[in-house]
């Protein structure tokens, strides 16, 4: 993939997620006003209710969603900046991983179309798409960690297509319960516990992988403390169902983001 290519990617990309940002605000805004917009119709959750900042607040959930469009946005827009003229597989497949992030955009139909109790074709979809993005954002951090060597270059759009027909793939074959709709704005999963530990231990291969690079570089930073970060965070905000985990997800998405694309920033500039 060219440079030239890449960059158009990343610039279509930017504008989806603005458009996604700004479409879904104003629907949200004017229902606000009309009151019109939906919550969720019960609330599962029993354990640490008693204090505002653990208590499930739909809000949190709400925010959470937004800042994951606000959140490729901004990060898009900083790589199409710093990373324009800069040949980064790195930067390839991190942009894949934005998309996966971009999917999380889909649960806000739950609410704004009131999703909550009927079954639709509308809902099963987005339920698909969300799938999708879960499983092609870990698996995008994977390939960062073994698929980033100069080596691996020319093998980079048959990469891409493993990634995207894996993620579809298993994204289409997962069964959706669509009678049941979380109070975090997705369908409930069939097999939850397998697809979560599966989610896990690729992170903790992706963390891995990248601490066995630095060790093999004899970088003086053993352990990508930043990496780590964007993967905890990301998974934190991906359930975040109350202000602790809302603001957690956050500060640790947008600092490991920031560090991450500074040091692979710096790293290519010295190179």
């Amino acid at each position: 993939m060219t440079i030239k290519t890449r960059n158009r990617i990343i610039i279509l990309l930017t504008l989806m997620s603005l458009v996604l940002f700004l479409g879904s605000g104003l629907l949200l805004g004017f229902q606000l006003y009309s009151g019109t917009f939906t919550g969720p119709v019960s609330i599962p959750y029993t354990k640490f209710q008693n204090f505002i900042l653990t208590k499930f607040t739909f809000s949190s959930v709400i925010i959470s969603i937004f800042f994951f469009l606000l959140y490729v946005f901004i990060t898009l827009l900083y790589i199409n900046v710093e990373f324009e003229k800069t040949q980064s597989t790195e930067i390839i497949y991190f942009s894949i991983y934005l998309v996966g992030c971009l999917a999380e955009g889909c649960r806000l139909s739950i609410p704004l179309f009131n999703l909550w109790e009927a079954s639709s074709s509308l809902a099963f979809f987005c339920g698909r798409c969300i799938i999708f993005g879960r499983i092609l954002a870990p698996l995008s951090l994977l390939f960062i960690s073994i698929c980033s060597s100069s080596e691996d270059r020319q093998n980079v759009e048959q990469n891409i297509m493993i990634l995207f027909v894996t993620s579809a793939v298993l994204a289409s074959i997962i069964p959706l319960n669509t009678g049941v709709v979380l109070p975090v704005c997705r369908i409930k999963w069939g097999y939850e516990k397998i697809i979560f530990v599966a989610r896990t231990l690729i992170a903790i291969t992706t963390a891995v992988s990248l601490i066995i690079n630095e060790i093999l570089s004899n970088s003086s930073h053993k352990i990508p403390w930043e990496f780590i970060m964007l993967i905890v965070g990301y998974g934190i905000l991906c359930g975040a169902h109350n202000y602790i985990l809302m603001a957690a997800g956050i500060i640790l998405l947008s600092a490991g983001t920031f560090i991450y694309l500074k040091k692979l920033h710096n790293r290519y500039l010295w190179n």
